[in-house]
């Protein structure tokens, strides 16, 4: 993507070059001509930009910029790819939400003591909560986990730019909502409505845990980054930073 006359309109587009190598993949370079501030200000106008190298030649009131960028990093509707994943997750019965409230604790304990002395098909549950008693019936039957599935949002990006490379690990190991915060995730709005149909999700809470950024070097010059958020119906406010409520700790 050239860009013409940027700057000030005597800063003016004299010519490109496109190369191939097996090194650095397709690269384009790009040079401009000028008065000396008009170079200047072109030139303080496109660092830490998309182009990989700026270059200026001053020759009196004059000056020439030299760009050169990656051909891949013009195109990042194909370079940034968000997936909406899944994989399934066992977990110890009694964190499931129907037996994990605090009214319920006492039986519940009963029940497990008395599965583990052999006394589960006889003990009187009279009085006992109805998720204790369920939480018995199911654990008579010889279940004592159950399978979550849990939802992976991965964004994928193939980037020269540095920046991107820079901010890879901020918010690392933190919960955030899908709220566009640095660190959290922002994926396009139909994933967003593919999560917003899942029982336990909730855009307002700190629901989604990012894990550790993995990069590889494609060319001297172009990275893939890979980012991954990792849902919980309640992360840890404590470890993670995950939404304060009623005994999330």
């Amino acid at each position: 993507m050239a860009i013409d006359n940027i700057g000030s309109d005597d800063a003016t587009k004299t010519g490109s070059v496109q190369t191939w190598t097996r090194r650095d993949g397709e690269v384009l370079s790009e040079t401009y001509e000028g008065p000396i501030d008009a170079i200047n200000t072109l030139y303080g106008s496109l660092k830490n930009s998309i182009y990989d190298s700026l270059n200026i030649r001053r020759d009196g009131g004059m000056g020439t910029l030299e760009l050169t960028y990656s051909e891949d990093s013009q195109t990042p509707a194909l370079n940034d790819i968000w997936e909406l994943l899944g994989r399934e997750v066992v977990k110890d019965l009694r964190t499931h939400q129907d037996f994990n409230q605090s009214a319920d604790q006492e039986d519940i304990d009963k029940a497990n003591t008395a599965i583990n002395t052999g006394t589960g098909g006889i003990i009187s549950t009279t009085g006992w909560t109805t998720a204790a008693v369920t939480y018995l019936a199911i654990r008579l039957r010889g279940t004592t986990q159950y399978v979550r599935s849990q939802p992976i949002l991965r964004r994928s990006i193939r980037t020269s730019d540095r920046g991107i490379l820079d901010i890879a690990w901020e918010g690392v190991d933190r919960a955030w909502k899908l709220s566009g915060e640095s660190g959290s995730p922002s994926p396009p709005s139909d994933l967003v409505g593919n999560i917003n149909g899942m029982p336990e999700a909730d855009a307002a809470k700190r629901q989604w845990l990012k894990k550790a950024p993995q990069k590889r070097q494609v060319t001297r010059q172009l990275y893939e980054v890979s980012f991954e958020w990792h849902f919980a119906r309640d992360w840890s406010v404590s470890l993670y930073g995950g939404t304060a409520g009623s005994e999330n700790y």
